[in-house]
């Protein structure tokens, strides 16, 4: 699993939004995430922007650069 993630960046994401749909905060949200697929998948300061851009309400890739 953690190959495919970090080579489907897409699946990456949607696995980042559901644990921002879950409402946990981002702390939060970044070790349940690492508990389950394991730590190298992505960094702590993607996991944030990601977690933060869902959190603005940006949604959409083509948002991925504001």
């Amino acid at each position: 699993m953690p190959e495919f993630l970090q080579s489907h960046p897409m699946a990456l994401h949607h696995c980042i939004l559901y644990e921002f749909l879950q409402g946990k905060s981002a702390e939060w949200a970044f070790d349940d995430f690492c508990k389950t697929v394991g730590n190298d998948v992505i960094d702590k300061k993607e996991f944030q922007f990601w977690f933060n851009r869902f959190a603005d309400g940006r949604f959409y890739k083509k948002e991925a650069k504001e």
